[in-house]
């Protein structure tokens, strides 16, 4: 579904372009483990802006989401002044709860770096307790979902880490 960013779905959404930094290189002289998190942050950001929940308005509405849980799996190295983007599937909802996946590509060669499931929890900042999402973001939800509802589910979607027994 996803291979290359040149045949990504229009539904899915997209971070903007990020360039790997001289910071975010480690002693094997690719992207650090830490900064592929950083770098799917960008599409989680992309996600809220799309229902409503911009981090400029995390002061005002005294809610933000935390993250609950992620698997990040990586399959090509990343390095320095490359430009990576990162396309986003929302897989499902709850009043409280967002789950998504995303694809993290380079885009010069167009391949796919890195993938990332991940569940995310909305809470009270005042609380600091999970809470309801608003009604303008679980429309918004609802109408992401009815625009992606066309999208397969991705290969490794619920991967769990073992090694196989012998």
């Amino acid at each position: 579904m996803a291979d290359t960013p040149d045949n990504l779905d229009p539904a899915l959404i997209r971070a903007k372009e990020l360039v790997v930094r001289p910071e975010w290189i480690d002693a094997n002289n690719h992207l650090n483990v830490a900064y592929y998190v950083r770098i799917f942050s960008s599409g989680i950001i992309a996600l809220l802006d799309r229902i409503g929940l911009p981090e400029s308005e995390i002061e005002t509405r005294r809610t933000s989401t935390f993250a609950a849980e992620m698997n990040v799996s990586y399959k090509r190295e990343v390095h320095l002044g490359e430009t990576v983007r990162v396309a986003t599937q929302l897989i499902g909802f709850d009043s409280k709860r967002i789950h998504y996946y995303h694809w993290m590509f380079q885009t010069k060669d167009g391949y796919l770096a890195a993938t990332s499931e991940g569940l995310s929890l909305h809470v009270s900042l005042d609380t600091r307790r999970v809470c309801p999402f608003e009604e303008d973001s679980l429309l918004r939800l609802a109408n992401l979902a009815s625009t992606q509802n066309h999208l397969p589910l991705p290969d490794n979607l619920g991967r769990r880490i073992r090694i196989k027994k012998l």
